[in-house]
């Protein structure tokens, strides 16, 4: 997969930092574990086990930049009772004629019960620009683990923090987001990482991008600077997410 370096914030003044423990769309989530769930009695008939409905795709959106497809997702697990690891966007392009123009699969870390998580990066289409691009979602049956497991419980965290966020341009024009990334857990991360969505005057995703931060000791702090990977004359505001990358 790769690890393109973007990072964002949110030029209209909203910070949307989602940790990979509970909710993690708007400005942070849970990091409480997940509520035991009720074991029946010895005189109740056990219920057959739960099955767990699939991700939802909040947003998504995308443009056409240097012959690349830039795309950023929004992800919602709706699950109260499991947790989905190893979650897969699917990234499909198709010409006007219905022609498969180039496909992608970029795999992320653990969604909690709940929770939000976010993407951006880019997609090759081979020369050719996409009449439609769609972007699908799915976890193997194998990857969904109960919400009091130990899978999910031990890896709850409390939400990155972001600041001192500013946006500028390099020499070429891209834009450039430099700012301060707190891990306010009281354990390292070996790297997080943290996803900028690009979004044009009526709020709509037009772009997004990740970049990494490595090695963030318990407590600490460290800069981080993402780059876009072209111009983007058309984005008004970015949003900005964090996950943890060690799986």
């Amino acid at each position: 997969m790769k690890r393109h370096s973007t990072l964002v914030f949110a030029i209209a003044a909203a910070l949307y930092i989602g940790a990979c423990g509970g909710t993690q769309a708007a400005t942070s989530a849970s990091g409480t574990a997940p509520a035991a769930q009720v074991t029946p009695s010895a005189e109740s008939t056990p219920a057959s086990p739960a099955t767990p409905h699939d991700l939802e795709l909040v947003e998504s959106g995308w443009s056409m930049v240097s012959g690349y497809v830039e795309y950023g997702v929004v992800i919602r697990n709706p699950n109260a009772d499991f947790a989905g690891d190893f979650v897969s966007i699917n990234v499909l392009m198709e010409g006007k004629g219905g022609q498969i123009l180039g496909g992608d699969t970029q795999v992320l870390g653990m969604i909690y019960p709940g929770g939000t998580l976010a993407w951006g990066v880019q997609a090759n289409p081979n020369g050719k620009k996409p009449a439609k691009v769609t972007f699908s979602l799915s976890v193997s049956d194998e990857n969904w683990y109960p919400a009091d497991s130990a899978e999910v419980v031990d890896s709850v965290y409390e939400p990155f923090k972001v600041s001192r966020t500013r946006v500028s341009k390099d020499s070429s024009g891209v834009p450039v987001v430099t700012g301060l990334l707190e891990n306010p857990n009281s354990r390292p991360f070996g790297s997080i990482a943290v996803s900028a969505l690009f979004r044009d005057a009526g709020g709509k995703i037009i772009a997004g991008y990740t970049g990494f931060v490595d090695n963030v000791p318990a407590g600490g702090k460290k800069a981080f600077e993402v780059d876009a990977f072209a111009k983007m004359p058309g984005y008004r505001s970015v949003d900005v997410y964090a996950q943890s990358w060690d799986f």
